[in-house]
């Protein structure tokens, strides 16, 4: 009993609003339910009127007792309660303290000593051996024929001033002249001898005209002796025109 007349004590401050705040409501309603009351025309909205009255006036009286009493408790009978005893904390027991055994001391871990990494002897370098120089074989210088006559030609746009006739040749062969006639087609150099068997080949062909240089061939692919050689100019409709000379082929000199 001391313990709930304690706790109502310690919260009286919230019990007063309670009990203003239901003063207040209910104050109003059963103020309400009396108006309605005496303003009713009929005798059973006057009775719920009047037992709605009865009802707030209860519920307000109630409030207002709470109020009275909260107050009569905290002004005259808490005051005179025995204060409630303060439990006291249990002694705790004198702690024990537990003593590890010291670690073992472990031995110094022994530290590895590099090992000397022996320095290579030196070695000499080789000295590279010379390597002898191969000695390139000469080639043939070709040879502009001076010798010899240039023919008569019929026709000078196809004519030949080297090798002329008689003229004595070997290795690569230089050929000077003209082959430029009308509807040009493509001019050949063939050659007739001995190392053709006595028929005409032809040794290079060329597809634009020419005045001067007109090309070259090798004599040394033939063997020695009298030949005739021949500048050979083609047209586009197949006809075409010629220069001999004749000339011999000598062997080269040592």
């Amino acid at each position: 009993m001391p313990f709930l007349l304690q706790l109502v004590a310690r919260y009286a401050t919230w019990l007063y609003l309670i009990s203003l705040v239901g003063l207040i409501i209910y104050g109003r309603a059963y103020f309400q339910a009396r108006r309605r009351a005496q303003e009713a025309l009929f005798g059973l909205e006057r009775e719920s009127a009047l037992s709605e009255k009865r009802r707030m006036l209860l519920v307000t009286v109630l409030f207002i007792g709470l109020g009275i009493s909260v107050y009569a408790l905290n002004r005259w009978v808490v005051p005179e309660l025995p204060p409630l005893p303060v439990a006291r904390a249990s002694p705790t027991p004198p702690g024990v303290f537990i003593t590890e055994p010291p670690l073992p001391t472990l031995p110094p871990t022994p530290t590895a000593t590099a090992t000397p990494t022996p320095t290579p002897a030196y070695s000499p370098t080789p000295v590279p051996t010379a390597t002898p120089a191969v000695t390139e074989t000469p080639t043939a210088t070709p040879t502009k024929p001076s010798a010899g006559v240039p023919p008569n030609c019929a026709n000078p746009a196809v004519s030949l001033t080297a090798p002329g006739n008689s003229a004595e040749v070997s290795g690569v062969v230089e050929v000077y002249g003209r082959a430029e006639l009308e509807n040009f087609s493509f001019y050949k150099f063939e050659l007739q001898g001995e190392g053709t068997g006595g028929a005409w080949v032809t040794l290079s062909t060329y597809s634009s005209p020419a005045s001067g240089f007109l090309g070259s061939w090798n004599a040394a692919l033939f063997a020695s002796g009298p030949y005739l050689f021949r500048l050979v100019v083609v047209k586009v409709d197949g006809n075409f025109e010629q220069c001999t000379v004749s000339l011999i082929i000598s062997a080269p000199p040592p």
